[in-house]
């Protein structure tokens, strides 16, 4: 059986991404039926107060304590990092729902290729991945093509490192099931995929190996650590891509929960294009 791994067809990305920019209006009400504003999708691009101070501190803290040690740093290291700073905590009013909105489409479509695999419905044997330069062209081109109020130099719209953290954990399901559905309409399907487990198994198999020549003390297996890995994603809660998915097609995805088995599987894609 051959395994192939490779980038996604721009064409059919571009038609996926077509249904949800075409829509954007209908997205954001029905995403946010309270009002983008007021909604937890808004929050990433808003000013928080005390932030910008607290990031200026931190880097005047380790300047500070630079001084102490060897001298005075360059005045560089201060004034760059505070243009920064004040680039990503700028007001954001100048931003419109849409354009947030497209910032987390692209967003989630990168997380869906990141913890997940793409492939044509019916042949779960070719995997496709989501190369982000290819998202940005797309993009690009749609916002032209449809005259989107989206901000077309990415550098321009840029939260601040704490703010992107905070989308792992603001619940995108049902943004998830939005684009998995559109990709479905493209005859494209998604399963899941995890690189914490696949390197736990990689490591495992290295290890044995060692361990068979060498005459040190045995660690702990880390067979043990994967399944006892699988055993808590078993019984926990599934993560926003698979609940995504669940939305829309109503069963679980293709490699959910994850097997031992399933991850053997995969080890044998090459997923560094």
């Amino acid at each position: 059986m051959e395994h192939k791994t490779t980038y996604l067809d721009n064409n059919i990305l571009y038609r996926a991404m077509r249904l949800l920019y075409s829509d954007t209006d209908s997205l954001v009400d029905r995403l946010a039926p309270e009002g983008w504003a007021n909604s937890p999708y808004h929050f990433p691009f808003e000013v928080v107060d005390g932030e910008r101070e607290a990031l200026y501190q931190s880097y005047d803290t380790v300047a500070a304590a630079y001084k102490g040690k060897f001298g005075p740093l360059s005045q560089q290291y201060i004034s760059k990092n505070r243009y920064e700073i004040d680039f990503t905590t700028q007001a954001s009013n100048s931003f419109s729902a849409e354009t947030e909105l497209i910032y987390l489409i692209e967003y989630a479509i990168l997380q869906l290729s990141t913890n997940g695999l793409f492939f044509k419905a019916g042949a779960p044997y070719s995997y496709y991945l989501i190369d982000d330069l290819d998202l940005e062209e797309q993009s690009y081109l749609l916002g032209i093509e449809l005259d989107l109020d989206i901000i077309m130099t990415p550098e321009a719209f840029r939260p601040t490192a704490a703010r992107a953290d905070i989308l792992l954990y603001i619940d995108l399901s049902v943004l998830y099931a939005f684009i998995i559905g559109a990709f479905c309409t493209q005859g494209i399907d998604w399963r899941y995929r995890n690189d914490e487990l696949s390197g736990l198994w990689i490591n495992h198999k290295i290890a044995t190996r060692m361990q068979k020549t060498s005459d040190k003390p045995k660690k702990r297996n880390l067979l043990e650590i994967l399944n006892q890995l699988l055993t808590e994603i078993e019984n926990g809660l599934p993560p926003d891509e698979v609940i995504g998915y669940c939305l829309t097609y109503d069963r679980l995805p293709l490699g959910y929960p994850p097997t031992i088995e399933d991850i053997k599987a995969l080890n044998q894609y090459d997923f560094d294009l």
